[in-house]
């Protein structure tokens, strides 16, 4: 793990192959935020994918950005009681995009208890084909790289090729000071 002020993990497999992602193919940013956190850091790799971050040539990147949206919000306290049951999943409205045929994946979400029943749901959904993904996460409490191990696998099981996983507590996000973290995770999932 680098750093204290949020955390990189490389999320690949030991046995797994040090290839490069292919320089072109368009570059997705999926996330659910329910409160504003996690779209903040979404915004935060969007900009750092938009400058550079990840490219040999810091050739900018235009990703494309989507949010995985439920059918309908609930309160507080029903998220609270859904994400405690593990593979819990609701209703989302469909993420138009195949993700089989990009060149790399930026998934966020944050870590609420054993689940995020939407990115539960979207994952459940999507398919991929070797695709390489990042996997970034907000929390505010304790078990987040339990949490991130988890759905690194559920992704894996889907076929993707889970490279980096992006820790970021709820009390950095906004203030700045892990920036240089979000770059170097850019270029994990993109090298």
């Amino acid at each position: 793990m680098d750093g204290a002020n949020g955390r990189t993990v490389d999320s690949r497999p030991a046995d797994s192959t040090d290839e490069r992602t292919p320089e072109t193919g368009e570059v997705v940013v999926v996330h659910y935020s329910r409160t504003g956190t996690t779209a903040q850091v979404a915004a935060d790799v969007t900009a750092a994918l938009e400058a550079g971050a990840g490219t040999d040539s810091g050739e900018q990147v235009d990703p494309r950005t989507e949010r995985i949206d439920p059918r309908r919000e609930r309160s507080y306290w029903n998220w609270l009681a859904r994400s405690f049951v593990p593979g819990s999943r609701v209703s989302i409205r469909p993420v138009d995009i195949d993700l089989r045929d990009v060149r790399a994946v930026f998934l966020g979400t944050p870590k609420w208890t054993l689940s995020c029943p939407p990115v539960t749901e979207f994952c459940r959904r999507v398919t991929f084909d070797e695709t390489p993904v990042g996997v970034f996460l907000t929390y505010g409490g304790f078990d987040e790289e339990r949490y991130a191990r988890s759905l690194a696998a559920t992704l894996r099981d889907r076929g993707a090729d889970v490279r980096a996983t992006l820790l970021v507590q709820r009390d950095e996000v906004g203030s700045g000071s892990y920036h240089d973290q979000v770059e170097r995770f850019c270029e994990r999932v993109l090298f």
